[in-house]
């Protein structure tokens, strides 16, 4: 599924795919029947979740809030 959109399997951890590009990167990590993606850039991070929407059916649930029970809080 995710070699279609040019990423390789990390080589530590093999449930991981990234996308480097120059010194950007952007990082899926599949957990049960999500993705969390996150990138170095938002522009990268833009291209990399588009390219996932053509190849794949998958909805955009927004910014992550929750993983591993750890609950994201943003402090402005």
């Amino acid at each position: 599924m995710l070699y279609r959109v040019n990423l390789t399997r990390c080589n530590s951890d093999l449930s991981r795919y990234v996308r480097k590009e120059n010194r950007e990167f952007v990082i899926i990590a599949p957990d049960v029947d999500d993705l969390i993606v996150t990138s170095t850039s938002s522009d990268l991070l833009s291209k990399g979740k588009a390219t996932l929407k053509e190849n794949h059916k998958i909805p955009d649930l927004g910014e992550l809030s929750w993983c591993l029970r750890i609950h994201n809080v943003k402090t402005v």
